[in-house]
């Protein structure tokens, strides 16, 4: 039974190198909001993409005036996005195109943007 045991452990192993590589993948990107106005949305699509994403990076959550949040922005595989806000209040977005994160590049939401 010896070869069965460390197989379990060699398999085991092996899942979590793959478990951490998936997840070192993530593109995290820091975001300020120096507007008068919460951030109630957040959607970030690949530059390459003719479209917005339809996913709120931040559903449930918001970013109030003058605060910041590290947001999950994507995979690796595309490290420049074109980034958008909605700001209650404004009744307005804000843009941003070509950023990336990959190289530690943020956002800072400035009104009139």
């Amino acid at each position: 039974m010896k070869p069965l045991r460390y197989l379990s452990v060699l398999l085991l192993a092996i899942g979590m190198t793959f478990t951490s590589a998936r997840a070192s993948n993530n593109v995290t990107m820091q975001v300020t909001n120096n507007t008068p106005y919460t951030m109630t949305e957040f959607y970030a699509s690949g530059s390459d993409v003719s479209s917005w994403s339809t996913t709120n990076l931040i559903a449930g959550q918001s970013l109030a005036p003058g605060q910041s949040m590290t947001i999950n922005v994507g995979s690796a595989d595309n490290c420049t996005f074109d980034v958008m806000a909605v700001l209650y209040g404004a009744s307005q977005y804000a843009y941003q195109y070509s950023v990336n994160p990959c190289q530690g590049q943020g956002w800072t939401i400035t009104q009139g943007q």
